[in-house]
């Protein structure tokens, strides 16, 4: 290695000669390399709107057996309210309720919704769907929280089992 230090080309130092090699080649590559470009996409929107209908509170509940033949009647539920909360949005919607699922049990079977006494913005309100009419709404026109206890008056029929009924309440706009 000292040998080819000490060596010269055309009367140059080799070391002079290899120092120049490197430094035009970095030169020369510098210079032929292209530049590098670099394209940033991003999609702008306007933010989505949120609208404020409200929500509708219903627990689910047992009642307690009966014997073919009898009525229940069991008159403002307090334990079991339902609670719709009516937004800015939701103010003009149609609170619908219906009824469905083993109502063939019974030879009679209704759910009322009775609004508790200065408990909502519109003042005393009261719903009923039964058998015979499973759908029923009332329009709610002022936001805010309406409350209601539940009255369920059902009659069993002749046959027995155990019956599931579904009451379903929905914010819709339309009657």
């Amino acid at each position: 290695m000292r040998k080819l230090i000490h060596k010269k080309w055309l009367s140059i130092p080799v070391t002079v000669f290899l120092v120049l090699v490197l430094t035009a080649g970095a030169v020369f590559a510098s210079t032929f390399v292209g530049p590098q470009n670099q394209l940033i996409i991003q999609k702008i929107e306007d933010a989505p709107v949120v609208y404020d209908y409200g929500s509708i509170t219903a627990p689910d509940f047992r009642l307690p057996g009966m014997y073919t033949g009898d009525t229940y009647d069991i008159q403002a539920l307090q334990e079991t309210l339902v609670i719709v909360d009516v937004g800015e949005d939701g103010v003009g919607l149609y609170l619908h309720v219906s009824l469905a699922g083993d109502v063939g049990l019974y030879d009679d079977y209704s759910v009322g919704l009775i609004s508790l006494q200065g408990s909502n913005p519109m003042g005393q309100l009261q719903l009923v769907v039964s058998k015979t009419a499973p759908q029923a709404s009332i329009q709610l026109t002022a936001a805010g929280e309406y409350t209601f206890s539940m009255a369920v008056i059902a009659t069993a029929g002749t046959t027995e089992g155990t019956a599931n009924v579904k009451v379903t309440y929905t914010l819709e706009d339309t009657p």
